[in-house]
């Protein structure tokens, strides 16, 4: 955050945090980092939908973390009706199993830390998929929230509608309720990854709800 990346879509990003970089590659799109992609350790992925899993090629030195239901989800015929490809994955692929405890985030009952200090945690956030994962990033008072697909734009989740694929309707409405009220609880910058204005939120720190 804090100017050390240029973000080129909105599809992506990074988190420079504690010495280490988590990144959310999307759909063959990165974003032009200061330092080499070799350098980035740790990938969060939030699903293994297509449109999010394909940057993946860019980084079989780093380690991947995906939630444990996901990867499940993902296989076998099932899996193909899904949405996943995984015969599109690199053949190296062979990601960290990402498992929650039960460490309150805010509404949210189930969280991972991914740095010692806890600024960079993995929510548990199910709806577009059942075990979609949101990371927040705190930066002094403020969270960072990178909400993957858990809505398409910001202005969805504050009116709480569920748009395209959800894996459950009132799970996903859940999820939207608790992500409303974190943005009540404290500051936050809300960067859902379809959404075209996330980029500008992210540049000018934009609360959640904020003109």
């Amino acid at each position: 955050m804090r100017g050390s990346s240029t973000i080129r879509k909105v599809s992506s990003w990074s988190i420079p945090a504690k010495g280490h970089t988590y990144l959310k590659p999307a759909n063959r799109c990165i974003p032009t980092c200061d330092g080499k992609l070799r350098d980035v350790k740790k990938v969060v992925l939030t699903h293994l939908h297509i449109d999010h899993d394909g940057g993946l090629a860019h980084f079989p030195n780093s380690k991947i973390f995906v939630a444990r239901g996901e990867l499940q989800a993902s296989k076998g015929f099932m899996g193909r009706v899904r949405g996943y490809l995984p015969n599109r994955w690199p053949s190296w692929f062979d990601p960290a199993p990402l498992d929650f405890a039960a460490e309150p985030f805010g509404p949210f009952a189930f969280s991972r830390r991914l740095t010692k200090a806890g600024d960079v945690l993995a929510i548990a956030t199910p709806g577009h998929t059942a075990d979609h994962v949101s990371v927040a990033v705190r930066d002094g008072d403020t969270t960072f929230f990178l909400a993957g697909d858990t809505s398409y734009n910001e202005g969805l989740m504050l009116a709480g509608k569920v748009d395209g694929v959800s894996a459950d309707e009132h799970i996903a409405i859940a999820t939207l309720d608790n992500i409303k009220r974190l943005t009540k609880a404290g500051p936050m910058v809300y960067l859902p990854t379809h959404d075209p204005n996330s980029g500008a939120r992210l540049a000018s720190r934009r609360l959640a709800g904020k003109c």
